[in-house]
């Protein structure tokens, strides 16, 4: 039971941080179509705040995991290694959510993600 929430979290997470940048993209097509883009953004903010409550969840469940079994292989630091990068792209769909929310001009490097034009 255990092994299978933590697996169901996981892929939750991974499923709505994955599926976040395809918004990203609809909204940079649709600003620049001139469509009204407001859906997107919130869109963007609700499935933001499921994922984030999936990611605690797995994480939480992992660690619990972690230590029930003791394991601390090679395989696992692999792995860790992984989850830390998750959790930075996790922060960094965070930074493009409230940049989408504010409408705010991005950086030149970052204009792609988040056009106002």
């Amino acid at each position: 039971m255990d092994q299978s929430a933590a697996s169901l979290c996981r892929d939750a997470w991974l499923a709505g941080i994955f599926y976040l940048p395809r918004i990203f993209v609809h909204y940079v097509e649709g600003k620049s179509a001139g469509e009204d883009v407001r859906r997107l953004v919130v869109m963007a903010r609700k499935l933001y705040g499921f994922m984030s409550i999936m990611a605690v969840i797995a994480l939480g469940l992992g660690l619990w995991l972690w230590l029930g079994f003791h394991d601390s292989g090679t395989w696992l630091m692999v792995k860790l290694v992984f989850v830390i990068g998750l959790i930075g792209y996790h922060l960094a769909c965070r930074v493009m959510v409230g940049r989408l929310q504010r409408a705010a001009r991005c950086p030149a490097p970052l204009r792609c993600a988040c056009s106002t034009s």
